[in-house]
């Protein structure tokens, strides 16, 4: 029998240049974060938890904690999965199961107070009729109890105040730390806090020796913070989703449980926006971008997630550029980020430390680079006698003055631009427009009430270091305006 001969196939070489690689790789990237944010959009479980953001989060883990003796096995795992990751850290807890007696929200300001007893003394409790009495009365509670120390209760009472146990949880879903708000919440414990009152020498309270902490935050949050100050422990919504979606796996028997389906799709949901946070905040700012990526933050926006991503893109920024604000005498400089209009914003206030309560600095928003001075916020104060064209003036004239100190290309007393050597080219920082106007012809003041500006626009090429020099000579130079006028930013307190 004749067999068919068969020819050689042709040698095909499949690799494309690398070039054509690295946007073969980009769309295929893109495409997965299009299926990312489809799947967000048809989430229910997403969709509800937009109103609210945080408080949505913190009343969901206060939600599962309670869930300890739930009917219901995936919710009761859950309850005490949770309720050991976000245990006390306390001498001789270290193995101890606990169990919780109470969660209390935006109780005192923190979005989690969470009240605990180890598993013993709960099982010893609830064995009780008076101390069964009183865990309902604490598991139903929304603020501290108040309860009269009866003979009845006197024995269940002494079981709570020598083994209650607290939690505080700091919830930064969107946002980078404080580290002056984590230390003001630290303080309020320090100074005692009733959880059982009226019960005299029976009351419970809690305090820095029965009390941990943590703040609950993305881990890339955790990056750009730094180390916490004491006595705050860092806890990851990366290892809360995993906790979850653990949980979920241990309960596969019961996968079409309501409660399973719901947790398994609250968890894959925090496990996205997380990888988010890594993908598309951390790297590309650790790569040396200054702008989130305009295009997926309009895809963002149509789910209503742009907010979340590009504060915390600044905040994240900030931080990093903090390294660039100079040393200024008797001068308190803070970061700021945000979101507001449309935009995410990011700036360093200079709070002149005279009793003067003059606040100047700059601010980075839709592409501007805005040069300010406002009376000191939160202090319900006004300019005592606003004069447009003088504050216009010395605002145009700082700015002038820091875009001559900077290293960009030609800009010379009257704000014309020509080539220098060896200089960075200026509509690479600054843009093709560089300036509308000159010292003879300067930009009108702008304002957001009394917050008053001038600004000169950034090129969406503008570099990590060209902005850091921007910054620090920016700084100087208001500082210096300030000092100089004023009298004429005085502030009135009467208005």
């Amino acid at each position: 029998m004749r067999t068919k001969k068969r020819l050689p196939l042709p040698c095909v070489n499949s690799s494309l240049p690398k070039e054509a690689e690295k946007s073969v790789s980009a769309k295929r990237k893109e495409s997965a974060w299009d299926l990312v944010i489809e799947n967000l959009r048809s989430s229910a479980v997403f969709n509800s938890s937009l109103g609210s953001k945080e408080l949505f989060h913190s009343n969901l883990i206060g939600y599962f904690l309670q869930q300890g003796d739930s009917a219901n096995t995936m919710l009761q795992s859950l309850s005490q999965t949770l309720a050991q990751w976000l245990r006390p850290q306390k001498e001789g807890s270290s193995k101890t199961k606990f169990r919780v007696l109470s969660v209390f929200r935006e109780f005192n300001h923190f979005d989690l107070f969470i009240a605990l007893i180890d598993e013993a003394h709960y099982n010893e409790l609830k064995a009780d009729g008076a101390g069964y009495e009183l865990l309902e009365l604490l598991r139903t509670s929304v603020a501290p109890v108040s309860v009269k120390a009866d003979e009845q209760f006197q024995k269940s009472l002494a079981i709570l105040k020598e083994n209650c146990k607290f939690v505080v949880v700091e919830n930064k879903f969107k946002s980078i730390p404080d580290a002056a708000q984590l230390d003001e919440y630290s303080a309020k414990v320090r100074k005692g806090i009733g959880y059982i009152t009226g019960a005299r020498k029976f009351n419970v309270k809690a305090d820095d020796l029965n009390t941990t902490f943590y703040l609950l935050v993305p881990h890339y949050s955790l990056n750009v913070f730094g180390d916490l100050p004491e006595p705050w422990l860092a806890a990851t919504y990366e290892d809360f989703s995993n906790k979850m979606l653990f949980c979920v796996q241990m309960n596969r028997k019961n996968k079409d449980d309501f409660m399973t389906q719901y947790v398994k799709s609250y968890g894959k949901i925090v496990h996205d926006i997380m990888l988010l946070t890594r993908r598309k905040i951390q790297d590309p700012i650790e790569e040396g971008a200054v702008f989130p990526d305009a295009i997926f933050s309009a895809k963002l926006d149509t789910i209503r997630l742009r907010d979340f991503y590009e504060k915390l893109w600044f905040s994240a920024l900030a931080r990093k550029m903090s390294v660039a604000c100079p040393e200024l005498d008797n001068v308190r400089i803070v970061p700021e980020s945000g979101y507001g209009h449309n935009a995410g914003l990011m700036g360093y206030k200079c709070y002149l430390q005279d009793g003067s309560d003059i606040v100047y600095g700059i601010q980075i928003q839709n592409g501007q680079f805005r040069y300010y001075v406002e009376p000191a916020p939160n202090k319900k104060c006004r300019w005592e006698n606003f004069k447009e064209n003088d504050f216009c003036d010395l605002l145009n004239e700082a700015k002038y003055e820091s875009l001559r100190k900077t290293k960009f290309a030609g800009i010379d007393d009257d704000c014309r631009v020509s080539e220098i050597n060896n200089a960075i080219p200026t509509k690479m920082v600054l843009g093709d427009e560089v300036l509308a106007e000159s010292v003879g012809n300067p930009q009108n003041l702008k304002s957001f009430g009394d917050f008053k500006y001038v600004y000169v626009n950034l090129s969406k090429k503008i570099s990590q270091t060209e902005l850091s020099n921007l910054i620090k000579i920016s700084l100087s130079a208001l500082d210096k305006m300030v000092r100089q006028n004023k009298k004429l930013f005085k502030i009135d307190f009467n208005k």
